[in-house]
This record gives C-alpha cells, structure tokens and sequence, in this order.
C-alpha cells in the first residue's frame, strides 16, 4: 500500500523532505521519416518508488527515523486536541496518521482515538511547548534491513481532561522504545512502549538494553 510522504504533516505547516527525493524521467521514441506523415511525440513520465535505508545501515536510517518521531509527535498532537476529527472518515488527519504507522498500528491508533473522542476525552498543551517530544537517544537495533527499535525519550507538556476527571504532565521525561518497519520502502512506527515509572534526559545519549 502506497504512503503519503511523511514531510507532509499539515500539523507543523512543513515540506519536509524525506530522505530518498522523488525524481520524473522522462522517455520521449518519436519514430519518424520523410513521408508526410504527422508523428506524435509521447511523452511518458515515470516516478521511481521511494526507498529508505534499510535498518542495517544504521547511520544512514537514524536521521529518518527522527524525522518519524517528530512526524509521530505531529500526527498525535493534530487527533488528541481535536479527537472528534478522527470520526470524520473524510478528515485530512487520517492522511497523516497513515503516513506515519503501519497499517496494524493505525487500525488499533485509530479504534483508541475513536473511543476518546466517544468518551470526551481531549488533550491540551500547556504553555507553548508541544503536547510532547519524542527524542531518539539510543543506537539503532536493526532486526534485519526492514524492522528495528530504538530507545527514546520523550518529554510531557500537556493536560488530559475528561468527564472522569483531569491529569497533567508539565516537563516529565519518560524512556521507551520506538519499534518501526520498512513498509513499500517507507519507515512508519509499528509500536511504542513507554515506562512511565522511569525518568529519562532527552539530553543524554543512551544504550540500548
């Protein structure tokens, strides 16, 4: 199944490229002779599937599974602070969240978010800070060229308020894991696992377990 590019989040208002660049190439075979005859020139215009690198070469995937962590941010912040989109099937945050999780992930994120936006659930950040920042501070684990999982840290800003009550995380930092896939040549987030009984610093380069 074919991805909108992840660069794409309407949430930041950004084209951010990703990290195999879309290129046309054009093919033009005009046979033609000195008869009289009229000869039109085709014009076929091809664009090559995107491929981003694979797990094993860890250097080169790192940036563009931070770039999916803050996409991840993005897509999330757009659906929690107005969770009544997702029940709209023509809203453009589907788009979002498909290009950021793999097809598993977004039938599960999005059966969460329906429920949610059902109970009157709603996030909201506080102060200027995003909702949260996912920061990738571990070393690439590949499982293969197309699986992998990173340790991340990610910092709270915001407030959850529902008909049941309210809670707030204001500068928390807490460790988990980031698991992604290469689907159709794309990384998207198959999974992430949060520890909310540890603290982390974004700041400090961590090992992976």
């Amino acid at each position: 199944m074919n991805r909108p590019a992840r660069g794409l989040l309407v949430a930041f208002g950004v084209a951010l490229l990703g990290a195999g660049a879309l290129a046309g190439c054009g093919n033009d075979d005009a046979a033609g002779d000195e008869s009289e005859t009229t000869t039109t020139e085709t014009s076929t215009t091809t664009t090559p599937p995107t491929t981003e690198p694979p797990a094993t070469d860890v250097e080169a995937v790192r940036p563009i599974i931070e770039e999916l962590a803050a996409d991840y941010d993005a897509a999330l912040a757009a659906v929690l602070v107005e969770p009544d989109q997702v029940l709209d099937p023509e809203s453009p945050v589907h788009e979002q969240l498909a290009a950021v999780f793999t097809d598993d992930e977004l039938a599960r994120r999005v059966e969460r978010f329906e429920q949610n936006a059902n109970r009157g659930i709603v996030f909201s950040p506080l102060g200027p800070e995003p909702l949260w920042v996912t920061t990738v501070v571990g070393e690439i684990e590949p499982d293969g060229p197309d699986a992998l999982r990173v340790v991340i840290c990610t910092t709270y800003h915001y407030r959850k308020t529902s008909p049941e009550g309210g809670e707030e995380r204001d500068g928390l930092s807490h460790p988990g894991w980031l698991y992604a896939a290469r689907e159709d040549g794309v990384w998207q987030v198959s999974r992430v696992e949060s520890n909310s009984m540890q603290l982390c610093d974004p700041d400090v380069r961590a090992g992976g377990a």
